[in-house]
């Protein structure tokens, strides 16, 4: 039985931007996004011109780019800061990061303050400390670095641990290393 209604419109992606599909550097969506169409149409048009669109078949053994997208990873760079410094999307980071074995960490990514309550109650004595050395209020220093003051307060009481990027903003504006507050050294640029 055949299809009634308009015939389907070719769309001709760029070729370069394809490759670049191919080889893992962006996803579906994203090709579809540079190249102006919906996700159906550039399918559609990847399947016409015989690129394999399966996950599975297009994540093959790592390569230059793969390894060096899972180095910057492991060194603490979120995913879109590891895209930006590849040229790439977010998530065309992903399946190159899926090619060399890493898994993506979850958003807010927490710092290995080490077991439980115990160290929570440590990083908060130290943040009260340095704080109160630096004549700031709660609110002042949560202005300071950018935070909710309930934030500021909540890491104070050892209610959550921080983030890296809390910690990263809190350094900054305490003007202190991280090695300070009691968490692992330095995060890698």
């Amino acid at each position: 039985m055949a299809r009634r209604g308009r015939k389907p419109k070719r769309v001709e992606l760029p070729q370069a931007e394809v490759e670049r599909y191919r080889q893992g550097g962006i996803s579906l969506q994203e090709l579809a996004r540079r190249a102006g169409v919906p996700v159906t149409t550039a399918y559609r048009e990847l399947r016409r011109r015989g690129v394999d669109t399966s996950p599975r078949r297009r994540a093959g053994p790592p390569d230059d780019r793969a390894l060096q997208a899972a180095a910057l990873y492991r060194q603490g760079l979120s995913l879109r800061a590891v895209a930006a410094r590849l040229g790439l999307s977010a998530e065309g980071v992903r399946p190159l990061l899926r090619r060399a074995g890493v898994a993506p960490r979850g958003p807010g990514t927490r710092y290995p303050l080490g077991a439980g309550a115990g160290a929570r109650r440590r990083f908060a004595a130290r943040l009260r400390s340095l704080r109160r050395a630096a004549g700031l209020t709660q609110a002042a220093l949560a202005a300071r670095a950018g935070l909710h003051p309930l934030t500021v307060w909540k890491l104070e009481n050892a209610l959550r641990g921080p983030t890296r990027q809390t910690v990263d903003r809190l350094c900054a504006a305490l003007g202190v290393a991280p090695g300070a507050l009691g968490v692992p050294g330095p995060r890698p640029a």
